[in-house]
């Protein structure tokens, strides 16, 4: 039936033309978050906690969970919680206190937080003061913290997953993986941060690896990086020329967009152990053609749109057989060549989209579907 339909395609060139000159269509990223896949070889990452800031319960006494939402409440944390040097979970939520919260000193004698430390809405500088803080099980959360300059723990040996969002004037997370090698999720939105250095031991992220709005040059801090348990996503990086990821072994799917100053994915896939991934996309990049992803061999879908620079698919030439949820390419103005498709074979459970690619004038490369 596929065959068929190249064929019908080919009969009517002169209308599939017309349909490439179309009005470009506008983006839903929550739609197309819909369609992320992961590969079927890639296993679930570990169970992690994550709690809703707006539903805190507020527990006065006991080591389980603590909320601190006032600076008197931090100064008398040894009185009002004695012997808490390991506590489940800590949320600091400064939201709306006066004075705002200036110094967690008091909380210096806490050793462990077995599932989530949380900061949020406070005016720290630094988190230097928790020296002893040497465990944080499941979730490390800093978002809100407008004067936040770095994070200041050297001697965590153990770490889940860290989102940090909106601290703006956060410059170094230096330290953090001084100690360990894997950790939970990443997720950095941080408009300040211009190096990854503080995960530089990191070798395991047991989850995704999300980074938008940093002004990175590349990701070559993470040098020692072998394995993501989750996606790899880049987005809304101005600043963002190379992945500078050469020994990375394991993802479950790459996901950029807006990344406008990106030209090259240079040994991103070089060292995969496994080469088939979920889905990949790319959004509105600088790149010309796909030199970097020469290893790739099987994707479950994929997504190409608005790379203005983009003139081949030259890189996806070792994609084979079927592309099960589908093929999406529009509004690359440049590309003139899709040959690099050719060992695909079938879309079983997805569509062929292509439109808004001016340029391209026939669909070779698409003669084996």
């Amino acid at each position: 039936m596929t065959r068929y339909f190249f064929l019908l395609l080919l009969l009517l060139g002169p209308i599939t033309l017309l349909a490439q000159k179309r009005a470009t269509r506008s983006i839903n990223m929550a739609e197309l978050e819909q369609k992320i896949s992961i590969p079927a070889w890639m296993p679930p990452p570990s169970a992690t906690s994550s709690t809703n800031p707006g539903n805190y319960q507020r527990i006065e006494t006991g080591c389980d969970s603590i909320v601190l939402t006032r600076q008197s409440e931090i100064d008398s944390f040894t009185i009002l919680h004695p012997g808490c040097t390991t506590v489940r979970k800590l949320i600091v939520n400064g939201q709306g206190a006066s004075p705002a919260i200036t110094s967690l000193d008091s909380l210096k004698y806490i050793t462990n937080i077995t599932e989530e430390f949380t900061i949020t809405y406070t005016s720290v500088a630094s988190l230097s003061v928790l020296p002893n803080l040497v465990q944080i099980g499941t979730l490390f959360q800093l978002t809100y913290n407008p004067l936040l300059t770095s994070i200041g723990l050297n001697n965590i040996t153990q770490l889940g997953e860290i989102i940090f969002r909106v601290n703006p004037l956060l410059n170094s997370i230096a330290g953090l993986s001084n100690n360990i090698d894997t950790i939970g999720g990443v997720l950095l939105d941080t408009a300040s941060l211009t190096s990854l250095s503080g995960l530089s031991g990191i070798v395991h992220i047991n989850g995704p690896l999300a980074i938008r709005n940093t002004p990175l040059s590349n990701l070559s801090s993470l040098s020692s990086l072998a394995s993501i348990n989750g996606p790899l996503r880049l987005e809304n990086i101005s600043t963002l020329t190379s992945i500078g990821l050469t020994g990375l072994e394991q993802a479950a799917a790459f996901l950029f967009s807006d990344l406008t100053s990106l030209t090259t994915l240079a040994g991103l896939t070089n060292s995969l152990t496994n080469t088939s991934i979920g889905t990949f996309w790319m959004i509105n990049t600088g790149i010309t053609n796909f030199t970097g992803f020469d290893s790739l061999t099987s994707v479950v879908n994929f997504y190409i749109w608005l790379n203005p620079n983009l003139t081949s698919l030259q890189g996806l030439q070792n994609l084979s057989g079927n592309v099960q949820q589908g093929i999406s390419m529009w509004g690359n103005n440049a590309l003139t060549n899709i040959t690099a498709l050719s060992n695909i074979t079938s879309l079983s459970a997805g569509e062929l989209d292509l439109h808004g690619n001016n340029l391209l004038s026939d669909l070779t490369g698409l003669g084996n579907i």
